[in-house]
C-alpha cells in the first residue's frame, strides 16, 4: 500500500504520517528526509546535491525524482509525506510509478482553513529532547514526557507561516485537483483532534486494507 499525504502548513501531516506508518507498518518518506540522507553520503549524486544546497540553490524536480526512485524501486508500502509538492512532480511521479509497476492507493488531503492553521503555529511549542509538539497558550511549557522546558521554533511565526501558506496555495494546491480527477483523493477536516482525524483515515484505508 502506498499513500500520499497532502496538507497546508500546521494541518498535522507529520503527526498523521507517524500514526499511519506505525499502525500499518509502512515506510515514511519525505523529501526532507531524503536530502538529509544525502548529506551523510559521499557518492557522486550526493556530492552534486550537497554542492547545490551549499550554494543555496533549489534542488530540481529531476533530482528529487531520482532520489525517490532509488528509495522505492526495490521497496513498497510508503507514506509520501509532502510529496509531490507541485503539479509537475505529480505528473512525473505517475510516470515513474508506472515504469516501476507501482501505484498510489490513497491520496489523503488534510484540509484546514488558514486562520485555524495560523493559530496552531503561533501557539506551537516543541520539546528539544523528544521532539513532542504542543499547542499552548498560557499553560506551563514543560514536556509531559521528559520534563524538558519547551521551546518555540524560530520559524513558527506569522510572517513565515504566511509565506509558506502562499507557496502551498500557488504550487501544491493544484495537485489536489489532479488526484481528485484520478478518483483517489480523500478529504478530511484537519481542524479536529489528531485522534478524530486518524479515525477517519482508518475508516478510509480500512475499506481495502
Amino acid at each position: 500500500m502506498n499513500i500520499i499525504l497532502i496538507a497546508p502548513p500546521a494541518a498535522g501531516k507529520g503527526t498523521q504520517s507517524e500514526l499511519i506508518c506505525k499502525k500499518y507498518n509502512l515506510n515514511h518518506l519525505s523529501t526532507g528526509d531524503l536530502l538529509r540522507e544525502v548529506t551523510i553520503k559521499d557518492d557522486e549524486v550526493s556530492r552534486e546535491i550537497k554542492d547545490l544546497m551549499n550554494k543555496g540553490m533549489l534542488i530540481s524536480d529531476d533530482i528529487i525524482l531520482k532520489l525517490i526512485e532509488n528509495k522505492i524501486k526495490d521497496n513498497d508500502n510508503f507514506v509520501f509525506d509532502g510529496f509531490p509538492r507541485n503539479l509537475n512532480q505529480a505528473i512525473s511521479f505517475d510516470t515513474l510509478l508506472n515504469n516501476l509497476n507501482k501505484k498510489i492507493d490513497y491520496v489523503i488531503y488534510l484540509k484546514i482553513d488558514k486562520q485555524t492553521a495560523l493559530s496552531r503555529i503561533v501557539d506551537r511549542y516543541v520539546c528539544p529532547k523528544c521532539n513532542s509538539v504542543y499547542n499552548l497558550k498560557d499553560e506551563v511549557k514543560i514536556c509531559k514526557n521528559c520534563s524538558e522546558q519547551l521551546i518555540k521554533r524560530k520559524d513558527d511565526n506569522e510572517e513565515t507561516f504566511n509565506n509558506r501558506y502562499d507557496v502551498y496555495m500557488n504550487e501544491t494546491y493544484p495537485v489536489i485537483n489532479y488526484y481528485k480527477e484520478k478518483g483517489i483523493l480523500h478529504e478530511i477536516d484537519s481542524s479536529n483532534t489528531p485522534d478524530t482525524i486518524f479515525n477517519e483515515i482508518e475508516s478510509i484505508i480500512g475499506e481495502l486494507w
